[in-house]
Parts: C-alpha cells; sequence; structure tokens
C-alpha cells in the first residue's frame, strides 16, 4: 500500500489520473453506441426502439449491479472490482462483432458489457472522494472530464473506423483495446489513503479532517427523505441524458446533416461537458454542490427548450453547447451531493443507489423516444416530455437539502 505520508508525489494523483482514463474508455465505449446505430439499423432493418432497447438493457445491469459493485468497492477496494469488469466491458464490445441476430445485440451489449460498465464510474469516483477532502469538488470534476473526453474522441474516432472498415472490424478494435487498457490501469488503484485521512487535507491547515467512516451506516441513510429526493434528480437528469445522447445522432442525420457532422455533434457535447464537469467541481467548492446543480439543472432545462424551437441547424449546435455543459456539471456533482450528505461511510453505495435512479431514467428514456418516432415519425413529443423532466428535476434540486448529516 502506497504511504500517502511520505513526501513526493501524493499517490492520490496516481488514482484520479488512471481513474481519468478508465472512465475516458468506458464512457466513450457507451456512448458510442449512437455512432453504431446507423450501420446496424441499415444492415438488419430494425426499428430505432428494438435498437435502442440493447442500449436501455446495458443501463438495467449497470444500475442493478452499481449499488453491489459500489458495496465491493468499500469492502474489498477498487483493483479488483475494476479488474473484473475492465474485461466484460472490452468482452462485450468485441462480441458485438458478431452480432447477426437482435438477441446477440442485447446479450453482448446490454448484459455482458452493461456489467462491465457498473464497475466503472462508482467505484472510481467512490475512490477519488476518499482520496481528497480539501480539494475533493476540484479533483472529482477534472476525473470526471474523462466522460466529456470520451464523448469527444470516441464517436469521431468510431465514425472512422466504421467508414474505413465497417462497423463489425470497429467493435473489435476497439473492444480489444479497451479491455487491454482498463485491466492494466486497474492495477495502480487503492482504496484510500494509509491513516484513512487524505493527505491534500492536511495540507490545508484550516481545513477540517474527514475520516473515511464519518456518516451514518447504509441501513440508516438509505430510510432518508433527501436520499430519495436525490433519486428522483438523477432519474429526471437520467432520463434527458441518456435518451439525448443514444439518439442525437441520429436525429441529427434526419436534419440532412452528413454522418461526419451528425458525430460532431456528440462530439461537441461531450467537449463542452468537460468544461462543465471542471467548473462545476470547482464552483461547488466554493457555492455549495446543491447552487452549482441548480445551474447545471437550468442549463438542461433550456437546452431541451431549444431543440424544441429548431428551425435552422446553427441552433442544434447551440444545444449541443447548452446541453454538454449541464449534462457535464450533473453527472460531475453526483459523488459530491452524496458525500456532502451523507458522509463517506458507505459512500460506495448511497453513489451506487442515487445513480441508479440514473440509470432508470436511462432505461425508459432511449427506448420512448425510439417508440414515439416509429409511431410518428418525429422526436417531438420526445422533447417535450424530456423538456417536463429536466425541469422536475430542477425544482427537486431547488427543494431538497443537502446539509442533512450532523
Amino acid at each position: 500500500m502506497p504511504d500517502s505520508s511520505r513526501p513526493g508525489l501524493y499517490y492520490g494523483y496516481v488514482i484520479a489520473i488512471v481513474s481519468f482514463v478508465i472512465i475516458f474508455i468506458a464512457t466513450g465505449l457507451f456512448y458510442s453506441f449512437g455512432v453504431f446505430l446507423k450501420p446496424v439499423l441499415v444492415e438488419f432493418g430494425w426499428t430505432r426502439a428494438m435498437t435502442a432497447g440493447a442500449f436501455s438493457l446495458s443501463l438495467v445491469f449497470g444500475g442493478l449491479l452499481e449499488m453491489v459493485t459500489g458495496r465491493f468497492t468499500d469492502r474489498f477496494g477498487p483493483r479488483l472490482v475494476l479488474t473484473a469488469c475492465g474485461f466484460m466491458m472490452g468482452a462485450g464490445i468485441m462480441l458485438m462483432s458478431q452480432v447477426n441476430a437482435v438477441w446477440h445485440l442485447y446479450l453482448f451489449y446490454g448484459v455482458v458489457f452493461g456489467i462491465g460498465l457498473s464497475g466503472t464510474f462508482i467505484p472510481l469516483l467512490s475512490t477519488v472522494a476518499r482520496w481528497f477532502r480539501a480539494r475533493r469538488g476540484m479533483m472529482t470534476g477534472l476525473v470526471g472530464t474523462g466522460i466529456g473526453s470520451g464523448v469527444f474522441t470516441f464517436p469521431l474516432l468510431v465514425d472512422w473506423l466504421i467508414g474505413s472498415y465497417g462497423w463489425r472490424t470497429a467493435a473489435m478494435v476497439i473492444g480489444i483495446a479497451s479491455l487491454v487498457i482498463v485491466m492494466l490501469c486497474a492495477q495502480f488503484l487503492r482504496r484510500d489513503p494509509e491513516g484513512r485521512v487524505a493527505r491534500d487535507e492536511a495540507e490545508q491547515p484550516s481545513g477540517k479532517r474527514m475520516p473515511a467512516d464519518e456518516g451514518p451506516p447504509f441501513s440508516v441513510a438509505v430510510r432518508s427523505r433527501s436520499l430519495w429526493m436525490m433519486w428522483g434528480v438523477y432519474l429526471c437528469a437520467g432520463l434527458v441524458i441518456y435518451t439525448m445522447l443514444s439518439h442525437i445522432v441520429i436525429y441529427a442525420t434526419g436534419l440532412n446533416l452528413p454522418d461526419r457532422s451528425a458525430a460532431l455533434v456528440l462530439s461537441i457535447i461531450g467537449a463542452v461537458s468537460m468544461s462543465g464537469r471542471f467548473l462545476s467541481g470547482f464552483i461547488s467548492d466554493r457555492i455549495g454542490v446543491r447552487t452549482t446543480l441548480i445551474i447545471g439543472l437550468s442549463a438542461m432545462t433550456t437546452a431541451m427548450l431549444s431543440l424544441l424551437a429548431i428551425r435552422e441547424i446553427w441552433v442544434l449546435y447551440f444545444f449541443a453547447v447548452v446541453f454538454g455543459f449541464s449534462y457535464g456539471s450533473a453527472l460531475a456533482l453526483q459523488p459530491l451531493v452524496v458525500a456532502e450528505t451523507f458522509g463517506l461511510r458507505a459512500h460506495g453505495a448511497l453513489y451506487g443507489l442515487v445513480d441508479s435512479g440514473a440509470n432508470v431514467g436511462g432505461i425508459v428514456g432511449p427506448v420512448l423516444a425510439g417508440y414515439i418516432f416509429d409511431t410518428t415519425g418525429d422526436y417531438r413529443l420526445a422533447f417535450i416530455i424530456l423538456g417536463v423532466g429536466s425541469l422536475t428535476g430542477l425544482i427537486l434540486t431547488v427543494v431538497l437539502k443537502t446539509a442533512h448529516r450532523r
């Protein structure tokens, strides 16, 4: 175990770097589904709702297992969890290259990849929260930019691979590379600093230390109204985020944008979300987590309204910028609001529970939007539902009390 009290490089920064890399890859793989969607539809002739169901199924398994992987991380540490999940995640994408029936897609992407995905975000961001106290918001935001980096980089990379070699070869190549890199990075992970106190807190004389066991146990926290209000906030946020990220590319092609330009819209969302993640972490250290989350969800509601008023292509790019910021900030603040409210004793499990709300939204939203398009030939009703969902999450956040923990 590295000694966090020794002079020199604080090992928490190593944790942050490898966490960034793993999140970058996991997110890139997950959100590249929208780029694979069109060539798969063209080859097999499936409906959008049927195909998007695989995306939702990955969230079912990811959501069901997040509390499990979170608790395993609390107990055994992140190295074991990320090694196993890195293998499943890469294997799921590799197996996608062999899809010949819709149930193959559901099994390989929905189940195998979904299981692997469940062990990435919660264990890693929970681990970063344990290694930093005084700079927790800033470091969580920096690590969280891996999500935006993945959304920015992978769609363009996957689109190029598909255009050059076909979607099956693209799946095999990125699956192999991801499996190797994630499993290697996992070997550098550790649960928390020696002495169970983050050294960066000791470097802040006016700071207040938070031991890793501070806060109520899971059995007490789970009965709190504040916890279930958080769950509702992220249910609404997940409904919007996962629906838009899975459908925005094919929606953009319906506006007569070329495939490469449509993929660029998703990449813009990813690029801007990096600034949203970093700025929200930085700002939350100064004005508070709840206030920062209110700003982010207000931007999300504005973005959805812009889609309802779209008349020219530049409005789509305006949406990408505003939505990217809101999406990045909402997810970056998730582990912070849990830590601020309930401490770190059961942080992994509670974070997993709150994030399951986002996953429920992600399960319902993409399939619902696909069904609405299949039956009406238009996304307008879906966008109205998403706008109402975003506004509901904003209202819940306004009344949420984040000072529940004594």
